[in-house]
């Protein structure tokens, strides 16, 4: 009984970093997947503080596309995890078996998928161990990512990696992950858009390589999608940017991939490959592979410890936990006697025998045999250390002989680069450049493998090549006022020119455009030029005189103008139309600009008024006020008096007419 709850029934996969086993959670009577972690890890106090927090706040992570962690703890074998079990299988088993996804299920896994890593980017939670393994189906066909927290506490270098770890996962692994660099969370992008590659190829890029020559690839630049990519291509071609900051974030592509989705056809169901089977286990309920267990600081036998034997009908097939070839496994579930370490009384010895009879006898002769067993522990501990020693000895001799470790030249030229790797008897191959905004233009920014690494002297150094600080993208300050825009651009380490322009649509002082435009890539320190808005257009005014005033209401409106209008009599200009405009034709002025004008009445008729016996000067104000004018005057020097006009008295007359006067 492991952690005093768990019952194992059923190894069901085994990996790179521990052991699976199906079991039952005797508390809840709930059937639950238990992930053994290899007990070497057991001895690294940093790793089991790190498991402890870990596996804490993997428990925290509450999602319907994540894997649920009940519980955790430590036995003598090594630190476990209690998940919720899944007997869909992976979807590398899937792979494996032959499926071949249709676009529409690639897209209902991938938004499975995303829907998980937003949910645990948004607390800051980063897998940075995404692989087809780690994908595995409930019976409903629903996929959950496993190993959340774990993949993490793995991932930090203090402990010794088991053998293999490396191979498994650097098939999944980010350009940034292969480089030695802090994982982000478009690391988990890049190794999503990795597994999407997969089921649409049936082939990983560059599979075939080694696994160096797999990651060389990829930092040297963009993954392109695989033919027959068809509407998953753009997803693909941005999801494998080798630039992090080139790729989606997770929120971005749960959008992307939930407009593609409605454009295809419903996703026919998975099929869960060990419903069955797991049913069948846990109705069986005969536990195997028991460990030793610490509960509470009293050492107690927990079970029994053995090898699976394979006189058993049927196989239980494996779930993987890396990356690696695992072959399916027969178990013997029936067997009354297997081999086993007994722990009693902290006397440890080998038996063949574990029926309950078996038990009871061991137990009734473990205290006597106490000596013995204490005196052959001691001699096989002292062989053992010999045998290792030797071993290591020789090892060391052959390794310093075909391998060699990797210095650091990080920051030098690459003539420098390369003689200080040809010291230590490798040869350094320039891979490519990647921006940098602290390591100077041309200087090594990074190597492949990572300072300190051992590796075989027919391995070359990568090394990539400082481009200096990568391009910025322009921010977004269409609309905003120049000042703000300023501001922005600045703080983003670019400069800016001003330009000025006429716009109808954008009021005067804000930003029209920008050259570079918004979110493209823009040199780091480079200039951006600035469209600012001088408001609308100058327009030229018509010329609408001799318009009749409809006309020429309908011309100034034409050019954004406005009119108004005052009459007045013309004995040239008909009624009606436009006999003067107040703003010259030609003018250049401001859309909704007011242009006065003056509409003819037609000409103006007046009366000759009286101004018989008047003198002439009296003749001549009676006229001018009736809008007329004196014409010829008739009559002797000494002539005082008006005694007749032309046209006479009472007489309608135009406007401005002359009237001739005649004197006596």
């Amino acid at each position: 009984m492991l952690g005093g709850r768990y019952k194992l029934l059923a190894s069901i996969g085994h990996g790179a970093s521990g052991d699976v086993y199906l079991a039952v959670d005797s508390n809840l009577s709930r059937a639950v997947a238990i992930k053994l972690l290899h007990s070497q890890l057991a001895s690294d106090r940093v790793f089991l503080q790190r498991f402890r927090a870990e596996a804490k706040a993997a428990a925290a992570l509450s999602n319907p596309s994540i894997m649920s962690v009940y519980d955790w703890g430590e036995s003598l074998t090594g630190p476990y995890l209690v998940v919720e079990l899944l007997s869909g299988g992976s979807l590398r088993e899937h792979l494996s078996s032959g499926f071949k996804p249709s676009p529409s299920q690639v897209v209902q896994i991938a938004l499975q998928c995303v829907s998980g890593l937003r949910y645990a980017h948004k607390y800051s939670y980063i897998h940075r161990d995404l692989k087809p393994a780690n994908l595995i189906f409930d019976e409903g066909g629903h996929i959950k990512i496993a190993d959340f927290g774990l993949a993490r506490t793995l991932a930090e270098p203090s402990w010794s990696e088991p053998k293999g770890v490396l191979l498994g996962t650097a098939k999944y692994a980010s350009p940034e992950q292969a480089n030695g660099e802090t994982a982000l969370k478009q690391s988990d992008i890049y190794s999503l858009g990795l597994i999407l590659y997969e089921m649409v190829a049936g082939t990983l890029p560059f599979d075939g390589k080694d696994t160096f020559e797999i990651l060389r690839a990829r930092l040297k630049g963009d993954v392109e999608p695989p033919d027959g990519s068809g509407v998953l291509e753009p997803i693909l071609r941005r999801s494998l940017r080798r630039d992090p900051m080139e790729r989606y974030d997770a929120e971005e592509l749960l959008a992307e991939l939930l407009v593609l989705s409605r454009s295809l056809e419903p996703a026919e169901p998975i099929v869960p490959l060990h419903r069955e089977e797991y049913k069948a286990l846990r109705e069986r309920g005969t536990p195997i592979s028991p460990v030793i267990d610490i509960d509470d600081g009293d050492t107690q036998l927990a079970g029994s410890v053995g090898f699976p034997s394979r006189d058993l009908k049927g196989e239980v097939p494996t779930v993987y936990d890396g990356e690696l070839d695992v072959s399916t496994t027969t178990f013997a579930l029936g067997s009354d006697s297997i081999s086993t370490m007994t722990v009693v009384d902290g006397s440890i010895d080998v038996a063949g025998d574990l029926s309950s009879s078996g038990i009871k006898e061991q137990a009734r002769r473990s205290k006597g045999r106490s000596l013995r067993g204490w005196r052959g522990l001691v001699m096989w501990i002292v062989v053992t250390v010999f045998l290792s020693a030797a071993t290591f000895a020789a090892a060391s001799l052959y390794q310093s002989a075909t391998s060699a470790t990797v210095p650091s030249v990080m920051g030098l030229t690459p003539p420098q680069a390369t003689s200080a790797i040809a010291k230590v008897g490798l040869k350094a191959l320039v891979s490519g450049k990647a921006y940098s905004p602290t390591v100077p233009i041309g200087l090594v920014l990074s190597e492949f493998p990572k300072p300190g690494s051992k590796i075989s002297k027919n391995v070359e150094v990568d090394l990539t090549l400082s481009a200096g600080p990568a391009p910025v993208p322009v921010p977004g300050v269409v609309g905003a006022t120049q000042a703000t825009a300023e501001q922005e651009i600045t703080a983003d380490h670019l400069h800016f020119i001003v330009q000025s322009a006429y716009s109808s649509t954008v009021k005067s002082g804000d930003v029209i455009s920008t050259t570079p435009a918004p979110q493209r890539l823009a040199p780091y320190g480079s200039n951006v030029t600035l469209v600012v808005s001088k408001g609308p257009a100058p327009v030229a005014v018509p010329n609408v005189v001799g318009e009749s005033q409809q006309a020429a209401t309908s011309a100034l409106t034409a050019d954004q103008l406005s009119i108004s209008s005052t009459t007045a009599y013309s004995n040239t200009v008909p009624t009606g139309e436009i006999i003067s405009q107040g703003v010259a034709p030609g003018a250049m002025v401001l859309p909704g600009t007011t242009v006065p004008v003056v509409v003819s009445l037609g000409p103006q008729y007046v009366t000759v008024p009286n101004v018989l016996d008047d003198t002439l000067s009296q003749a001549q104000q009676a006229l001018q006020g009736a809008g007329l004018q004196v014409g010829n005057v008739y009559g002797p020097k000494n002539a005082k008096v008006v005694i007749f006009t032309n046209p006479t008295l009472g007489t309608q007359v135009l406007y401005g007419s002359s009237v001739d006067l005649y004197m006596a």
